[in-house]
């Protein structure tokens, strides 16, 4: 996940850096920042960011103001704000922030808004082309049991039922880059929700039935990740 930093003050934004990368190592959870400390810059960059730790107080651009630009062109993107007063509470509220946090804030309750911001990107949806006829479908991340590659196409079997899209593995790695999705075998992505039964080193029994193997390539990391997820979501 990419995770803006914007703020003026740079020890400070150092700090945030800090913690966002305590957070990920400890979780397992890929975290790469961006640090801007101009917000001009911030709303010119194009990077698609999917959660943002951003300064209240900045001159040309504040921090609510740069809020609003971000979650026009990413709509999904989660904020979290931090501020010296509380005056701006409310306004953050018209850009649905994850938290807002007055100074000072510890560390418990950063790693309590980051996680929620996590669960948040990891509600969203994708939308994606048939494969026969190019039509497009728009569905919720959340109900893709998995994926797989089929013929030099991709499965996709959901809640709902099941699609085979134009797209490569690729293109669902990059859309599907959210802790619920693990990759046991290179032919598979799969949601751990949908998970029934998990034989270490060997198999998955997903929701609707279906058996997927895990390689030994992918046997120590799937572990990891399993348990680092379930552990993230008690």
């Amino acid at each position: 996940m990419k995770v803006l930093i914007c703020n003026p003050d740079q020890k400070e934004a150092a700090h945030i850096e800090a913690l966002v990368k305590a957070f990920g190592k400890k979780t397992l959870i890929n975290l790469h920042t961006y640090i801007y400390d101009n917000p001009v810059d911030v709303a010119a960059c194009g990077i698609r960011f999917d959660i943002a730790v951003i300064e209240v107080g900045m001159e040309e651009i504040n921090g609510i103001t740069l809020g609003k630009i971000l979650t026009k062109s990413i709509p999904y993107i989660k904020l979290i704000y931090i501020s010296s007063q509380a005056k701006s509470l409310d306004d953050s509220f018209d850009v649905q922030a994850v938290r807002y946090y007055k100074r000072p804030y510890t560390e418990a309750r950063f790693f309590t808004g980051l996680k929620e911001a996590i669960k948040r990107v990891d509600s969203e949806t994708v939308c994606f082309d048939f494969k026969d006829d190019g039509a497009k479908i728009r569905i919720s991340k959340d109900e893709i049991i998995y994926i797989e590659i089929e013929n030099r196409k991709t499965k996709v079997v959901t809640k709902k039922g099941t699609y085979y899209a134009g797209h490569s593995m690729t293109f669902w790695k990059e859309h599907l880059h959210s802790v619920k999705f693990l990759v046991p075998h290179n032919s598979f992505i799969i949601n751990i929700d949908y998970i029934v039964k998990y034989k270490r080193n060997q198999f998955i029994v997903m929701s609707n039935g279906d058996t997927i193997s895990i390689s030994r390539a992918k046997g120590v990391p799937f572990n990891d990740r399993y348990e680092a997820y379930q552990a993230l979501m008690r």
